[in-house]
């Protein structure tokens, strides 16, 4: 009877997964808004991974050029060990309550499909030139990140 309670403890220990939950890729924010530079900061309509401290300096920069959209300390707070930068970057709209962010973020066995949502609000909006902007962090991986675009 005991051999079978051990044998029972043992099928159960083995059976249970250990692996840590790799599904988990939700975003977390670092900024988001509207660009009112007229293009004058060099950014264009664009999906970018940024994998490095390089990288994410430059492109910061370019969106505090104008604007003080990202302080300092978050500049430096990304772990590029563990973490890689999202910036979304819509195109310049003529008028402003346009906005784009990540919907959700899908961990396939190839790829990370990051879910992009542009939204604008109904009614009266300001008339003004602006360019919606996201930068959020997910976790490192060496999977190819693909963007795509929900309705």
């Amino acid at each position: 009877m005991k051999n079978l309670v051990y044998c029972c403890m043992v099928m159960l220990m083995f059976s249970c997964n250990s692996a840590q939950n790799s599904e988990n890729m939700n975003p977390t924010l670092i900024a988001e808004g509207n660009l009112y530079g007229n293009g004058n900061d060099g950014l264009v309509e664009n999906n970018m991974v940024l994998k490095n401290q390089t990288e994410w300096k430059e492109v910061a920069a370019k969106l505090n050029k104008l604007n003080a959209n990202i302080k300092e300390d978050q500049i430096k707070a990304v772990d590029f060990k563990k973490q890689m930068v999202i910036v979304l970057i819509d195109q310049q709209r003529t008028k402003g309550g346009y906005a784009i962010k990540i919907s959700g973020v899908k961990n396939k066995e190839e790829s990370v499909v990051i879910n992009l949502r542009k939204s604008q609000t109904e009614g009266m909006a300001t008339m003004v030139m602006t360019q919606p902007y996201y930068v959020g962090t997910i976790p490192k991986t060496d999977k190819e990140i693909e963007f795509e675009e929900v309705k």
